[in-house]
């Protein structure tokens, strides 16, 4: 599995940045300190587990409202894209699809929520947990979960979790709780057997007495049948009396029904009378009269209103020739006042000795002219204003003269309250006159009535003889008795019916007892046989479970991956360095009476001396981290890129050559390399160099 493309958007300082990746690249991500570069590992990271150099939220670029890493791998034809999104709030979002469409597209996994994700990626895809990781194939800087800084019991682990031995603990404790299982299960078998020998031993007691509920239950048969027909023929008898009781019942019911309807006939006869007389009594020509009256009246209202309506419209017209008076106004004062003006102006026009052409009588004449026509204006304006009114009092004259309307409207109140009363005989002559399109009806209904009551009248009496001749015939049986009788006897059957059921759920009791006998034999045989087979079940489960445990399988896959992994570290140690390492599975305690058991790391000098890894210096333990860094992910073939950040900044040039040689043996082994490196050494030996460049606080390739 390699990587192909990788998109980071709004993570840390890049806003969004795209790399592609071929198979068998090698690539260095280049750049001045705190440019971006280590931002792109770390994004790899956090896409694949989640975790970054700080809180989640944290890793948004300042700004915005959230980040997203994407991921594209391929492993052959295969591909797989990893999106992970982290917004402001704190929302995480995960989503894994692949190329497995008809056509190739991308289509979601089989996994929901966000931990069942996280699961398929460590143990489905990478298999490798984030710890693993970054101990083997990727290697960031400042790794705080570093293989020799954590316990020898997790460095075991780690070791046994790059074969997938995490598996053999599932299934110990499967075969932990599928052995609980056995022993429960077998437990249970010896218990339901001893219950069932004490339930056929039971039983045995209960079968001997089959044969006497047997007779017991076919004697009180025969009695039952007995005393049921003495029953059928007492419930016949009884059942004659009260049909004779309930057709004199019924009778009695027809009786009163047919009186009721005779009663509700007379009822109809005596309100039909009493509506004709009460229709005969109208005044119907006094009543004709007043709304003949009515109309008449309302003829002269009629008038009435149109005399109103006339005299209020000649009103309007003279009001609004009223509005329309023109003024007239008296300018006789303004005209001799400007007369007198004129005249000095007109005897000064003529004085001067130049004549005609004298400058200072030019402008005299100018308002002579002037004087004069506002004298004419106003003169002819005054002519005008006379002329207007006399024209409008000529108009006013030939307006039609307006009544005094008072005496109208008292005469309309009055005819109108008047038509009132009038017209309330308009409602009693249409009742009148519709009740005598019925009365034809009426008296037609009368003859039906009377004829119908007649009729029930002759049933009434027939009914009445029916029910004498009923009660004649019920008396003739004691009905007290018989049911005495006949309580009696269900007494009695009641009895023997208990009597019966006691025998015949003792005889059940037998009969199950001995099929309980059988049954539990067959179910005492059957348990002894699953009991046998638990038994042979639960010793090759133990024999599993042992070799499930951490003595077993895994004990063995240890004491194999140890010499190798051992191996390993020195061959890649030995072109840095002249240490060695030891690995050891066990340990023996500060008092040396107990032996602890996990993955020890002892470090050898070159003169053979061994000493605590935290003992060396920066660089030694640089070396040492490398080497097992390297030596771990050899074991890991199913991912074929490695991952470098800065992991031999602290190394002396010497170091620094044995180091190169080593990552030269890494171009050479795996597909893909991506390492972050400031040191010349590593970087000329990159052809393909991917500078990374800091604008304005935004990270971005160039």
């Amino acid at each position: 599995m390699i990587l192909k493309t990788l998109t980071i958007k709004d993570f840390l300082s890049h806003e969004n940045t795209t790399i592609s990746f071929k198979e068998n690249e090698k690539i260095l991500l280049d750049g001045k300190s705190g440019s971006g570069k280590s931002s792109i590992t770390e994004a790899i990271l956090w896409g694949l587990f989640g975790k970054g150099r700080t809180e989640n939220r944290s890793l948004i670029r300042r700004g915005e409202k959230s980040a997203a890493v994407s991921i594209k791998f391929a492993d052959g034809h295969a591909e797989t894209l990893i999106t992970r999104t982290v917004s402001d709030t704190g929302k995480n979002v995960l989503s894994i699809t692949q190329n497995t469409g008809s056509k190739g597209q991308f289509i979601a996994i089989q996994r929901t929520g966000l931990k069942d994700l996280q699961e398929w990626i460590e143990q489905v895809f990478l298999r490798a947990s984030y710890e693993l990781f970054t101990n083997s194939v990727a290697y960031p800087q400042e790794n705080e979960n570093s293989f020799v800084k954590t316990t020898a019991s997790r460095r075991k682990d780690l070791l046994l979790e790059i074969v997938g031995a995490e598996n053999f603990d599932k299934l110990y404790d499967q075969t932990r709780n599928i052995l609980n299982t056995n022993k429960l299960e077998s437990s249970n078998a010896v218990t339901k057997i001893e219950v069932l020998e004490t339930i056929i031993k039971d039983a045995k007691g209960i079968e001997k007495e089959h044969d006497i509920y047997k007779k017991q239950n076919e004697t009180i048969s025969v009695e039952i049948e007995k005393q049921k027909l003495k029953e059928k023929d007492l419930d016949k008898q009884v059942n004659n009396i009260s049909n004779l009781l309930g057709q004199i019942s019924d009778k009695k019911s027809l009786k009163i029904a047919k009186v009721l309807s005779a009663e509700e006939i007379n009822n109809q006869l005596k309100t039909d009378q009493e509506t004709v007389k009460n229709h005969e009594s109208i005044d119907i020509k006094t009543a004709t009269t007043n709304v003949e009256e009515a109309t008449n009246l309302q003829g002269k209202t009629t008038k009435i209103e149109k005399e109103i309506r006339e005299n209020a419209i000649a009103q309007e017209k003279i009001n609004a020739h009223l509005a329309n008076k023109p003024a007239v106004n008296d300018y006789t004062e303004e005209i001799v006042s400007t007369k007198k003006r004129l005249v000095p102006l007109v005897k000064d026009s003529g004085s001067c000795p130049a004549g005609d052409d004298c400058p200072f009588v030019a402008p005299i004449k100018g308002q002579i002219e002037f004087l004069k026509d506002q004298i004419a204006q106003k003169t002819e304006r005054m002519k005008s204003e006379k002329i207007a009114l006399e024209l409008w009092e000529q108009d006013y004259v030939l307006l039609v003269p307006v009544k005094d309307t008072k005496d109208l409207y008292t005469q309309l109140e009055g005819l109108k309250d008047k038509i009132i009363v009038l017209l309330e005989s308009e409602k009693i002559v249409t009742a009148y006159n519709l009740f005598e399109e019925t009365l034809i009806e009426i008296k037609k209904r009368e003859l039906e009535l009377d004829l119908k009551k007649k009729r029930l009248m002759a049933e009434i009496v027939l009914v009445e003889n029916q029910i004498q001749k009923l009660e004649k015939e019920s008396v003739k049986s004691d009905i007290n008795q018989i049911n005495i009788d006949l309580a009696k006897i269900r007494l009695s059957l009641h009895d023997l019916q208990d009597q019966k059921d006691k025998a015949i759920s003792d005889l059940a009791l037998a009969v199950q007892a001995k099929e309980t006998i059988l049954k539990s034999t067959a179910e005492i045989k059957d348990l002894r046989k699953i009991k046998l087979k638990l038994k042979t079940d639960g010793e090759s489960l133990e024999l599993l479970k042992e070799a499930l445990s951490p003595r077993g399988v895994k004990a063995v896959i240890v004491d194999y991956l140890v010499p190798q992994l051992e191996e390993r570290i020195n061959d890649i140690l030995g072109q840095m360095s002249d240490f060695r390492i030891r690995l050891d599975t066990q340990k023996a305690t500060v008092d040396e009476e107990s032996l602890k058991e996990g993955l020890f790391i002892t470090v050898i000098n070159d003169r053979k001396e061994e000493l605590p890894f935290a003992s060396y210096s920066g660089g030694e333990k640089v070396k040492i981290t490398i080497a097992i860094s390297e030596a771990l992910a050899s074991l890991m073939n199913q991912i074929g890129f490695r991952l470098m950040d800065e992991n031999i900044v602290s190394l002396d040039s010497e170091s620094t050559e044995g180091f190169v040689t080593v990552l030269t043996a890494l171009q050479e082994k795996f597909p893909q390399l991506i390492v972050v490196s400031h040191l010349q050494e590593v970087k000329d030996m990159f052809e393909k160099q991917i500078m990374i460049s800091k604008v304005n606080g935004v990270s971005k390739i160039i």
